[in-house]
């Protein structure tokens, strides 16, 4: 199995979470929940081929979530806590349904409840699954982690002219390299 985050990649993920620049703090909480995001095969790799590093990562962003003099830092350490839980959970989340007229579980797909034989709107729901091996996903997954099939087509990521690196559609400038991305 190949790296996906270099050595180099991690040690810069960790300089910068551990910076006293709030500027820098803040934008690396930016770039890992949009990659996780984007990529969140990157993390479950991260995860699975270097524990420590990972950990180290998570500890890094919990202890900003929780004692960041920065209230925005600590908004942003939040979000990407939560995106990249929401990684790491490979199994979809199904909401738990109950007969509305005696409270009995009701499977998806039940047109009928067992209890009390009355119809019920169960078989509403819609739930995804995947083309290829018909396993349940979620709507924003771009690869089924069941069989790795490709779901959709990723998201193109605007990279800036000078410095390569990924910016955000709405940046007037490069924060890396100060480099004019649009007219005002």
């Amino acid at each position: 199995m190949s790296t996906f985050i270099s050595n180099e990649e991690k040690r810069k993920i960790l300089m910068s979470l551990r910076s006293a620049v709030p500027a820098t703090r803040f934008l690396i909480l930016k770039k890992l929940a949009d990659s996780v995001e984007i990529e969140p095969e990157k993390m479950q790799a991260l995860s699975s081929q270097d524990r420590y590093t990972f950990s180290d990562i998570l500890n890094s962003i919990t202890q900003m979530k929780e004692h960041d003099m920065d209230e925005v830092i600590r908004r942003e350490a939040s979000i990407t806590l939560e995106k990249i839980k929401e990684a790491m959970e490979p199994k979809l989340v199904i909401p738990i349904t109950k007969c509305e007229f005696c409270g009995s579980l009701i499977d998806i797909g039940w047109n009928f409840c067992p209890k009390c034989s009355r119809e019920t709107k169960a078989s509403s729901f819609s739930i995804a699954k995947c083309p290829e091996c018909d396993n349940y996903i979620k709507e924003s997954w771009f690869y089924c982690t069941h069989c790795q099939y490709k779901l959709k087509t990723e998201k193109t990521v605007k990279k800036c002219y000078n410095c390569k690196r990924n910016v955000e559609e709405s940046w007037m400038i490069c924060p890396y390299c100060g480099f004019k991305i649009k007219d005002v």
